[in-house]
């Protein structure tokens, strides 16, 4: 499940939005942790709930937080429906308003309707889930550059972040969209954030800089894909 982020300079308000958010928590048995943030540096690739109050901070982090994760649910609030107007912008697409004073129902009906969004969408391709022990992770697959084998475990990389994981490559391109391949034994990528492909060198780079070796098993393969892919 993805966890809780509160933006709140009014003590009282963010411990009340808490509050209420626990509690729904534990009615629901949904394993969610709740976190403040303060800035950008905050925010994070994993999917989650955001409530933002609106500030002069507000439209740059809630931007930040949809370009860090277009999966990401985010709750605007403010003291006046003026101030949330200005929110209403593509670079934040918020999920839904509160106008303080909120009641405790306010913030029950959003997050009903955000948890069975994400329930909804939990079998679909468009996002990768995972779990770190007991912790639930989302990214939007457009999001990863790739999966690598490491030993027994598996790492998955996005332009920001990097996981450690158990499973298998295979597991993870059965369910993948159909932009990701298999190009080495330890890697399987996205073939829409590939720049350029050597055969040469038989290495891809990625739109991120990052750099993946090519085996000679899946080097046709390969070729037909993105010249597929460049045609379309």
């Amino acid at each position: 499940m993805p966890d809780i982020f509160i933006y709140e300079h009014d003590t009282a308000v963010a411990e009340s939005i808490k509050r209420i958010c626990f509690s729904y928590l534990m009615s629901h048995n949904y394993e969610s942790e709740i976190k403040y943030i303060e800035n950008q540096s905050d925010i994070d690739e994993e999917q989650g709930i955001y409530f933002i109050s609106c500030d002069d901070s507000a439209q740059e982090i809630a931007s930040h937080i949809r370009k860090s994760n277009t999966a990401n649910y985010i709750i605007i609030s403010a003291d006046t429906p003026k101030k949330l107007f200005g929110m209403i912008k593509p670079s934040v697409s918020p999920s839904g308003y509160i106008i303080k004073p909120f009641r405790q129902n306010d913030i029950v009906r959003i997050l009903d309707e955000i948890y069975e969004d994400f329930n909804a969408n939990s079998c679909g391709k468009e996002i990768f889930r995972f779990k770190i022990k007991a912790k639930e992770i989302s990214i939007p697959y457009q999001n990863i550059i790739l999966f690598e084998s490491r030993n027994k475990r598996l790492a998955v990389r996005t332009e920001n972040q990097e996981f450690e994981f158990y499973d298998t490559l295979d597991s993870v391109l059965n369910s993948s969209p159909e932009y990701f391949m298999r190009i080495h034994k330890s890697f399987v990528v996205n073939l829409s954030r590939i720049t350029l492909a050597d055969y040469g060198s038989m290495a891809v780079t990625f739109d991120d800089g990052t750099v993946a070796f090519i085996s000679r098993t899946y080097k046709s393969e390969l070729k037909e894909k993105l010249n597929e892919r460049r045609w379309k």
